[in-house]
């Protein structure tokens, strides 16, 4: 049974101010998220069993294009960005079991910012599928709610350590990561099969898995076609795994693609 639905008001409205939700109920089937992860499991070993991050992932197994486009989310996304969609990217998130990779605390746009892939303010949308179970001794996700009204919190440090999740060079500023930060840091668990929404601007990070069991988070993120791309920047800084793809609507910039 598929029991993903639209949000309600007030989901919309905890979204919004808090820049992030978890949403308690089944984006897909149980059959149909033990098929997904199947797919996603099989593409991480063809890959590089190694690998803790694969942007681009669809590019390995090109139906994952066709769970990006699902009804169920696409509603969901459409409820906060407007009907006219395009897709940015897919990315695995593949935390294995006691290993020591964590996430710095970061913002998701302030990477896009830092290579100019957009012309405009940037306005996406990021959903994380758990096609495993995703609990805090696994390293889920924490946010800072309300951090993406924060203009404060934009000061990036330009160095990363060899055991991060992200060979990234955008971080938060230690300055930045202090006590009274932390103090409200939230953790979001996901049972398999659950799912989050967070906006681009929220900072978030995660802790390592120390838990005996994988963890695994299938990522799309999603943009008004309103926005401008620079189709040049993004395809440079990534190569054809992250090409841009209208999803629903109408592509307004004539960003997309495909």
């Amino acid at each position: 049974m598929s029991s993903a639905s639209r949000l309600t008001a007030a989901e919309l409205e905890n979204y919004t101010q808090n820049g992030f939700l978890a949403v308690p109920r089944l984006l897909f089937s149980n059959d149909e998220t033990e098929a997904l992860k199947q797919r996603v499991i099989a593409v991480h070993q063809k890959v590089n069993p190694k690998f803790i991050s694969l942007t681009g992932v669809h590019q390995y197994d090109p139906i994952l294009l066709e769970w990006a486009r699902r009804k169920e989310i696409l509603d969901i996304v459409e409820q906060i960005i407007g009907p006219d969609i395009g897709l940015f990217s897919t990315t695995l998130f593949y935390k294995k079991a006691q290993t020591e990779a964590d996430v710095d605390w970061h913002r998701d746009s302030e990477y896009l910012k830092a290579y100019n892939m957009f012309d405009n303010e940037i306005r996406l949308v990021s959903i994380l599928v758990a096609l495993t179970e995703d609990q805090p001794e696994q390293g889920c996700v924490e946010y800072i709610p309300a951090s993406h009204l924060n203009p404060e919190m934009r000061d990036y440090r330009v160095e990363y350590g060899q055991k991060k999740m992200f060979v990234s060079d955008k971080g938060l500023a230690d300055s930045l990561v202090n006590d009274e930060i932390l103090s409200q840091r939230v953790p979001v668990p996901l049972h398999q099969g659950q799912f989050s929404l967070h906006d681009i601007h929220t900072l978030h990070g995660s802790e390592p898995n120390r838990s005996s069991q994988d963890r695994i988070l299938l990522n799309f993120k999603y943009f008004p076609t309103s926005l401008k791309a620079n189709r040049e920047q993004v395809l440079q800084k990534h190569g054809i795994q992250q090409d841009l793809y209208l999803m629903r609507g109408r592509d307004l910039s004539g960003s997309c693609n495909l």
